[in-house]
């Protein structure tokens, strides 16, 4: 009977500290989803921010490196140089978007 007793408590004792393992687990999975999605949401924002913001910023950079310009005229390699913002812009938004999704995939756990 003590025998009984003693392995009855031993019982509930381990599947109670394993049901709140395993709600703890569940828990952090779940914080960790939320942050993923939050990240992905985050990314994404940036990313239809920084692309609608292409077309400006290139009307703009050709506006001042015009040919009848005054910087053109001062100097022409500075317009040309500054005709090459709108595509380094560009490629700093697709650095976001690689960068928001190889966070993503890190914290999912398939990199």
């Amino acid at each position: 009977m003590e025998y009984y007793l003693l392995f009855k408590f031993y019982y509930y004792r381990v599947l109670h500290l394993n049901i709140i393992e395993f709600n703890i687990n569940i828990k952090e999975e779940v914080k960790q989803q939320n942050k993923m999605i939050a990240n992905l949401i985050g990314g994404f924002v940036a990313i239809l921010i920084g692309t609608s913001l292409v077309g400006p910023v290139s009307s703009e950079v050709n506006t001042a490196a015009a040919t009848n310009g005054a910087l053109y005229n001062s100097s022409s390699w500075g317009a040309t140089v500054l005709k090459l913002v709108p595509g380094f812009f560009a490629l700093g938004i697709l650095g976001i978007g690689i960068a928001v999704t190889y966070s993503s995939l890190r914290q999912a756990g398939v990199v």
